[in-house]
């Protein structure tokens, strides 16, 4: 039976965020945070901030569900992108956290497990998932999904 529960994906940018949300999309609403916090149905997406813990205790029973992926291969898209590699190692330091803390269901884009890991989410949430793993938002010209 699909779940009623709110869903929040909470991820590090560059490990497979809109991947993850277009599947959620495919099977639920997507919503705001305000949205969950006021006791609608449905999923949403954050990244993970000095909030989030907080943020995610306001949330009654929430499935929480966060996204992982080769933490070189994330590197070297924020390299790509000119981003901060120290805002980078703050938010996987605040994942971290919040992975100890919550204990999510964790998916990831390029793990050997990841049909397994989907279909054990899928089967949290009531729903099958299916997927050809094809990149979203790659970097053109990189490997694999950015």
């Amino acid at each position: 039976m699909k779940t009623d529960r709110p869903i929040i994906l909470v991820t590090v940018p560059h490990t497979g965020t809109s991947f993850f949300r277009d599947l959620l999309r495919a099977h639920f609403a997507q919503r705001t945070y305000r949205d969950l916090f006021e006791g609608a149905d449905g999923f949403c997406v954050m990244h993970v901030t000095e909030d989030t813990i907080a943020d995610i205790a306001a949330i009654a029973d929430p499935v929480l569900v966060t996204t992982t992926r080769d933490p070189g291969a994330v590197k070297l898209s924020y390299r790509r992108r000119g981003e901060s590699l120290d805002a980078l190692a703050d938010y996987w330091k605040r994942w971290w956290d919040m992975v100890c803390q919550y204990k999510p269901y964790v998916v990831s884009v390029d793990s050997p497990r990841r049909d397994e890991l989907l279909a054990e989410l899928g089967g949290a949430l009531g729903v099958e998932f299916a997927t050809d793993w094809a990149p979203v938002n790659a970097w053109k010209g990189s490997e694999g999904p950015d």
